[in-house]
C-alpha cells in the first residue's frame, strides 16, 4: 500500500510546474519503485508456494499478507518455486 501512496503522491502532489524534466523524472522513479515492489512481493509469495491471488494481496496489503505468510503454515520452497509459477 505504501508503494501505491508513493505513486499517487508523486503523480498528484509533487509537481513544480516549472521544470518538466524533473516532473517527468519524478513520475518515472515513482512508477519504477512501484514495479520493483510488485515484482518482489510476487516472487516472495511464489517462493512460499502461494498463488496469484495471494500475490495480489501481498501487493495491495503488504503488512497483513506478510503476517499471514510468516505465521501461517507455508514453507519456503526457494526461488525455483517462484520461477515455476
Amino acid at each position: 500500500m505504501s508503494a501505491l501512496l508513493l505513486v499517487a503522491s508523486t503523480a498528484l502532489g509533487h509537481f513544480s510546474g516549472q521544470n518538466a524534466v524533473a516532473d517527468g523524472a519524478s513520475i518515472v522513479v515513482g512508477v519504477a519503485g512501484f514495479l520493483v515492489h510488485m515484482a518482489g512481493r510476487w516472487n516472495l509469495a511464489r517462493a512460499f508456494g502461494r498463488g496469484p491471488l495471494f500475490s495480489l494481496g501481498m501487493i495491495l496489503f503488504p503488512p497483513l499478507f506478510t503476517l499471514i505468510l510468516g505465521l501461517g503454515g507455508s514453507e519456503y520452497q526457494g526461488p525455483r518455486a517462484a520461477q515455476r509459477g
